[in-house]
């Protein structure tokens, strides 16, 4: 029967922390062990941060992209309006 070891933070984690040096940076003020409380709750705020500021970057390119869907599903009705006959131009009465 193979022997479980219990996995630490940083093997949890090891994934996301491959190519990002802030990360990398915070976790290691956290993974001390929480000597300083205080400190650990800036890290994690900072954390938080940037993902926020991630996910705000991410929204706003879902919105554009959605808007840019609605734009190019608008963009034909023009063409494909009733032109007004000589009649009705002559005729400005119905026409406000």
């Amino acid at each position: 029967m193979a022997r479980h070891r219990s996995a630490s933070r940083a093997d949890l984690v090891s994934h996301l922390t491959n190519g990002s040096v802030f990360f990398k940076h915070y976790f290691a003020m956290l993974s001390h062990g929480g000597q300083d409380p205080a400190a650990n709750h800036r890290a994690l705020a900072q954390l938080q941060a940037m993902v926020d500021g991630q996910a705000n970057v991410l929204s706003f390119l879902n919105v554009f992209f959605v808007m840019g869907m609605v734009v190019m599903a608008l963009v034909p009705l023009p063409f494909l309006m009733k032109k007004p006959s000589k009649k009705d131009l002559a005729n400005p009465g119905g026409i406000h």
